[in-house]
């Protein structure tokens, strides 16, 4: 993925804050990504240091903001709902 779009991002930040842990179909329904696209998204938020992945005894896998998600959450809590790519000083580096 080249560059993400912000307003993805910061829906990903919200559905996972506000719900902690989420089981990768519910997450990507809550989303509204297709498939493909949700998990490029999901892979770029791990490699980049905001989301965690555990496994569970059952093999469930389960996401959940990490510290630094959470801090750009919190970053990106000025923004309005609709218009998330607006602010200038969330920025993503690669």
């Amino acid at each position: 993925m080249e560059r993400p779009d912000l307003y993805v991002l910061a829906r990903f930040l919200d559905i996972l804050y506000q719900n902690g842990r989420m089981k990768k179909t519910n997450l990507q329904n809550r989303v509204g990504l297709n498939y493909a696209r949700f998990i490029e998204y999901l892979e770029w938020m791990i490699s980049h240091g905001f989301v965690d992945h555990q496994t569970e005894e059952d093999g469930s896998e389960l996401y959940s903001l990490s510290p630094q998600g959470i801090d750009a959450h919190r970053a990106s809590g000025s923004l309005d709902k609709g218009n998330y790519e607006r602010d200038a000083n969330l920025t993503i580096v690669e």
